[in-house]
């Protein structure tokens, strides 16, 4: 690598097999040599600290508290801008997703964002605010997208659907983006099933829209002290479904 690269910095003992890496980072069980390259790391790279929590200050121990607990505190003593929750919503289930942020995001800095690696459906990112994380990436609001696949207030809708070749309403009525305020269903599904390159970029545009929407609302209802009357209408309104068929 060149220099200035960061890896630089690695020192010839990191260089783990995969399968020990796999070990190490998935339950946690972090030798002190790991802490202290990271520490090395960061404070080599003090210029760009702003942007480094994302790529070495990953919160790790898998489903298991006291690891997670050893992970944190070891990151919180290096004092990064931010920490980011790795390892999660890799198929442990939804439930143990929440137990897990609920024993690790109190034990971050205070003040410090905290950033949850590769989530998630819209229920995962609300039940994740709820306890206190600030931050997502995920693929899934683009890769739905370009499978048929869109969110809407009232829950996932399959634009393949024959429930939709003839339906002249809109796919969520009160979405102000592109595929909503120009496009009915009928024809969004006409586009999907035909293999058009703009019924997914429209389903992708709406995903996209929807997400930032539901963020915002995430963000209001903390600053008005209303976040769990709005987490309850979430979760009503994707229970309600889709609505009824024409």
């Amino acid at each position: 690598m060149g220099s200035g690269s960061g890896l630089d910095y690695l020192p010839g003992y990191l260089e783990l097999s995969f399968e020990n890496a796999v070990l190490f980072f998935y339950t946690g069980v972090l030798e002190p040599f790991l802490f202290n390259f990271v520490e090395v790391f960061y404070f080599s790279h003090s210029k760009i600290s702003f942007i480094l929590f994302v790529a070495v200050s990953i919160s790790l121990g898998g489903v298991f508290e006291d690891l997670r607990a050893e992970s944190a505190a070891a990151l919180s003593d290096i004092g990064f801008d931010g920490y980011a929750i790795g390892g999660l919503a890799v198929g442990e289930g939804r439930e143990t997703t929440f137990r897990i942020l609920e024993a690790v995001t109190p034990l971050l800095p205070a003040g410090r964002p905290r950033y949850l690696m590769g989530v998630g459906k819209p229920a995962d990112l609300v039940g994740a605010v709820m306890r206190g994380v600030d931050m997502f990436d995920c693929v899934l609001p683009t890769r739905s997208g370009r499978t048929s696949q869109a969110f809407t207030r009232r829950g996932q809708v399959n634009l393949r659907n024959a429930r939709h070749r003839d339906d002249p309403r809109p796919l969520d009525d009160q979405c102000a983006c592109p595929a909503c305020a120009g496009y009915s269903r009928a024809y969004l599904c006409h586009l999907v099933r035909s293999g058009e390159i703009l019924g997914l970029m429209l389903l992708t545009r709406h995903n996209l829209t929807y997400y930032q929407e539901l963020m915002a609302g995430l963000r209001a209802a903390i600053e008005k002290g209303e976040l769990a009357a709005f987490a309850a209408d979430f979760a009503a309104r994707q229970e309600s479904g889709d609505i009824e068929p024409l």
